[in-house]
Order: C-alpha cells, then sequence, then structure tokens
C-alpha cells in the first residue's frame, strides 16, 4: 500500500472530523492535482491498464464478439443460436434494454451475417434503430392473439404462449431443423414446447460458452471498466471529503446521496448524449453508505438512516458502470475515537485487501 495505516493517520488523522480511510485508492485519480483534498491520496498504479475514451463499446465489437460465439458453439454443430438472457443479449449484440416479465429473444443463424429480433413491442424503436435483419414483435406480455391496439388492431383473442410464438417465428424464417443453441437449460415443459413446435431440431444448452464470452474480458471491456473504476475512486474522495466538512451534522443516507449526485454529474458532463437510444448506456452511480451497527452485516437488509457519531464504523460501498462496464467498490473508515478491539478490527480487513490485491492474478485458483 501506499501508507502505512499510522502514517497515515499522522498525515490526515487531524482533520475537522478525524475521519480515516484506507490508504492506497486504487488506480483512479490520475489527473487529481496533489492539493485536491481527498484526491491528493489517489495514486496511479501504472500497472494498471488505461481507460478508455470511448463511452460504449461500438458495434463492430458486437458483431466481433457473435463471430466468436459462433465459432464456439460450431464445435457443438449449432446451427442457430437463440439468446433470451438480458445480459447475453446485451453483452453479445450490444441492445441494451430493461429486463421484464416480457420474454425477449434474438436468433443468430451461424452460417450468415443476419440477425432476427422477438420482443415486446415497447422495445420496437430500440431494436430496429440498432443492428437488426428483421424483427417481430408482440403487443404487450400478456399478449391477446391479434391484438395490436397501436395499429388500431383491438380485438378478444385468446392469451398467446409467448415461447410458442418464438419457437414458430423460427420455424417461420427457417430454422426449424439442425441444432437450436440456447442460452439456459429448459425447463421440462418448455422442451415440450420445442417438440410440439419443431419436431426435428435439436436443443443445445450454450449458457456456458456465453458465460465464458462474458467472464474473458478483452482489452476494450477492461478499458472501459478502467474508466468506470477511475470515476469511482473520484467519488470516493468527493466522500471522504464530504465527511471531513461535514462531520457527525450527517445521516449515512446524507452522504451515500450527496456522493451519487455528484458521480452522475462527474461521468455525464464526459459522455456524449443527445438523448436517443444507444448512447449514453449502461450507466450507473450507485453509492450506499452505512454507519455503525449495519456495517458489521455483509448483505444488511435494513434501510441505511443512521446519524453518524464518533466511533462509529463507516463504509462507502456500490458501483459504477459506463457502457455497461465497471463494478463495485468498498472503502472502510473508522471515525475517532477508537480502541484496541477496533484498532485490531482495521488491521484484519486492512490486511486481507492487501492479501487480495496481491494474491487475485491470472491461473490463481480461488481456492487458494
Amino acid at each position: 500500500m501506499s501508507f502505512s495505516r499510522r502514517g497515515f493517520l499522522r498525515t490526515m488523522g487531524a482533520g475537522a472530523f478525524g475521519a480515516s480511510a484506507i490508504a492506497g485508492m486504487g488506480c483512479g485519480g490520475q489527473e487529481a492535482p496533489l492539493d485536491n483534498g481527498s484526491a491528493s491520496l489517489l495514486a496511479r498504479d501504472p500497472a494498471c491498464p488505461v481507460a478508455a475514451d470511448f463511452d460504449r463499446l461500438p458495434l463492430s465489437w458486437y458483431k466481433q464478439t457473435v463471430g466468436r460465439l459462433k465459432e464456439r458453439v460450431a464445435e457443438k454443430g449449432v446451427d442457430t443460436i437463440l439468446l433470451m438472457g438480458n445480459l447475453n443479449i446485451v453483452h453479445q449484440t450490444g441492445l441494451f434494454h430493461s429486463s421484464t416479465e416480457r420474454p425477449f429473444g434474438v436468433a443468430i443463424p451461424c452460417d450468415e451475417d443476419a440477425i432476427f429480433w422477438y420482443h415486446p413491442g415497447l422495445d420496437r424503436d430500440l431494436v430496429t434503430s440498432w443492428w437488426s435483419t428483421d424483427n417481430d414483435y408482440y403487443f404487450d406480455f400478456l399478449h391477446a392473439e391479434g391484438c395490436f391496439p397501436n395499429l388500431g388492431e383491438v380485438v378478444q383473442g385468446p392469451t398467446v404462449d409467448l415461447w410458442e410464438w418464438i419457437l414458430n417465428g423460427l420455424k417461420e424464417r427457417g430454422f426449424g431443423e439442425g441444432t437450436l443453441g440456447i442460452d439456459r437449460e429448459l425447463t421440462p415443459s418448455a422442451m415440450a414446447t420445442v417438440q410440439k413446435v419443431l419436431p426435428n431440431v435439436k436443443v443445445e444448452d450454450i449458457s456456458g460458452d456465453c458465460m465464458a464470452l462474458r467472464m474473458v474480458k478483452t482489452p476494450e471491456e477492461i478499458a472501459l471498466c478502467q474508466r468506470a473504476m477511475d470515476y469511482f475512486s473520484k467519488i470516493h474522495a468527493f466522500a471522504r471529503d464530504y465527511l471531513l466538512e461535514h462531520g457527525t451534522d450527517l445521516y449515512d443516507y446524507d452522504v451515500a446521496h450527496a456522493a451519487t449526485e455528484y458521480g452522475y454529474h462527474l461521468i455525464m458532463n464526459d459522455v456524449e448524449t443527445d438523448g436517443r437510444p444507444h448512447k449514453a448506456v449502461g450507466i450507473g452511480v450507485y453509492i450506499g453508505c452505512r454507519a455503525g451497527v449495519a456495517t458489521a452485516y455483509p448483505h444488511p437488509n435494513q434501510q441505511y438512516w443512521k446519524k453518524i457519531e464518533k466511533g462509529d464504523a463507516l463504509q462507502i460501498s456500490g458501483g459504477v458502470e459506463i457502457g455497461g462496464y465497471g463494478g463495485e467498490c468498498y472503502r472502510y473508515y473508522q471515525i475517532l475515537p477508537w480502541d484496541s478491539h477496533r484498532e485490531k478490527v482495521w488491521q484484519v480487513v486492512t490486511d486481507t485487501v492487501a492479501m487480495q490485491s496481491e494474491h487475485s492474478r491470472a491461473g490463481e485458483p480461488c481456492s487458494s
């Protein structure tokens, strides 16, 4: 780490609030001036990747990723890919959309450069303005057969089985033979519908192949992650300054709210957006703060609403994403005064953070 704990406290512990923070705040803050409050603690690690200068991955990247998926599933004899999981659709095709109870799917034939969508009507404009060879949509969930109020067609038809509707769409497009690779394991009832609609199709679970592509990041993905984490470090520096300035006048909620607002202004000031689809996608600033006893629980279920007090442990956590990439970053604090037990807990946590940083490397078994 960049500072010893005691050296850090000697340097910063005399602040108005007496909040100490973990030293060595990661890869972020390379542009922070040395006299800029807590941002001066941010040290750029030369081992960290260069941050992206783009806001999202380009369509060309997604087309290459679909190509890589086709190569993987070719070993299983897959003729047509059907993606229905939100994470896989976003990662492989780049179509950012909301995941709801409404079925959403995309069919990708492995022997041609084409992509076919099956989706709810409310996502029509998102689909047709992105990468789409053709698309079919149903009005909503639940969907009545033949009912499209947006087209002036209002009928009281029977409720449509939307899984069967997607399979019939595949059949109509000529994908009723060969092997269909789906990004999930089908339930018995779902499999029975496949056998009913597409009796000559063999189903192959390709969820593992999709997961493998999502897990092993390309340089472009890593660069976007780094950009998000650089923003995150600056947000943490702001939150620490906010604590030092306002001290015990704050609730933990106040810190989280102020840091979230700061984070969005910080990021959106750098992002190109015109209010239309496919720009400023996958952006999120989710900052939490908890103080006192709530810090003892890994996943608390209570609302964070506690007045910050002297002697509190405090944690600022959450996630930051840009272009769908980023991650979590937790930083912990101990507010003066503290005792020997708090001293020991602090040291144990600090040592485990250092161990994670040292041992998290490619090829290292998680069990070690």
